[in-house]
């Protein structure tokens, strides 16, 4: 009888958690959505660069999608999702990143499905010019995007 009361307190623990997640999520949300800009809201971009090199243009696209309170794509090989939080003066945060775990077919695909999840993980800035976005990570990683 025990047993069944400390399941039952265990659950509604839990339940109470995941309530205020989802809260503060949506909270999250509404914040982010009046900070992000126009030209990003709900928009999809294309990685051109990473740190001065273009990506082979034989591998798969890593693209990068906006969201209310996300970011979420492609890293070439795996789908990412991620908890966006945007503040003032260009200043952007990632984090709760997770990504599919599929093996890549080539091993360039992994090398730079890597690098560019390390960079967005760190991402302090952001830069928006017109169809071109520029976001820098803490370590000076840059990644170039294009509008699709």
């Amino acid at each position: 009888m025990r047993s069944l009361a400390l399941r039952a307190l265990i659950v509604g623990v839990l339940a109470v958690r995941v309530g205020s997640m989802a809260g503060e999520a949506m909270a999250q949300e509404a914040t982010n959505q009046a900070l992000l800009p126009a030209a990003l809201a709900d928009s999809v971009w294309r990685l051109v660069e990473i740190d001065g090199n273009v990506p082979d243009p034989d591998l798969p696209p890593v693209t990068l999608a906006f969201g209310p309170a996300r970011a979420e794509g492609s890293g070439g090989c795996n789908w990412y999702t991620a908890w966006l939080e945007i503040s003032g003066d260009r200043k952007v945060a990632v984090s709760h990143l997770a990504a599919t775990g599929r093996d890549c077919v080539h091993p360039r695909t992994m090398d730079l499905e890597a690098r560019y999840l390390a960079a967005l993980e760190g991402l302090t800035t952001y830069s928006l010019g017109g169809d071109a976005l520029v976001l820098t990570a803490g370590d000076n990683t840059r990644l170039g995007f294009m509008r699709r």
